[in-house]
């Protein structure tokens, strides 16, 4: 067997990348106002929302994962359960924005799309497979 057959191969992976910018003046929504979506189309959505916990989910969930993995690898620390320790540690995220950014207006972008990505080593956690630069965030941006 040759190295070229140990690489991993290119494979497409579907991607959402999500941007959030509180709006200071001008627009203010209230707690019960429900989102508005400004523009929508198969590769990007705009929305304006004073509640961004849900639209912000995939971030959390990726940042709480990839924390859990990286204290793992870095301190050996165990996670018998990792769903509950993530859902804890989304919790906490959620906790932590409100309290800085409670009764603010949200402009929330995702774009979405696919891209190649090669993926070598990975582990899954709670149903997400994390890797490390699979992606060359370069094409992305461009996208």
């Amino acid at each position: 067997m040759s190295e070229a057959d140990l690489k991993p191969s290119p494979e497409k992976m579907r991607y959402t990348y999500v941007s959030a910018w509180k709006i200071i003046g001008g627009i203010n929504m209230g707690a019960a106002d429900a989102a508005q979506v400004l523009h929508e189309t198969d590769r990007c959505k705009i929305t304006l929302t004073s509640s961004p916990d849900d639209l912000l989910a995939i971030i959390d969930r990726g940042a709480a994962a990839a924390n859990l993995m990286l204290r793992g690898l870095f301190t050996a620390e165990e996670f018998p359960d990792p769903a509950t320790s993530i859902a804890r540690q989304v919790e906490e995220l959620r906790a932590e924005r409100n309290g800085k950014s409670a009764s603010v207006t949200v402009l929330v972008i995702e774009a979405f799309g696919t891209c190649e990505a090669t993926v070598g080593q990975t582990r899954e956690v709670d149903g997400m497979l994390l890797t490390f630069d699979a992606v060359d965030k370069t094409a992305i941006r461009a996208a």
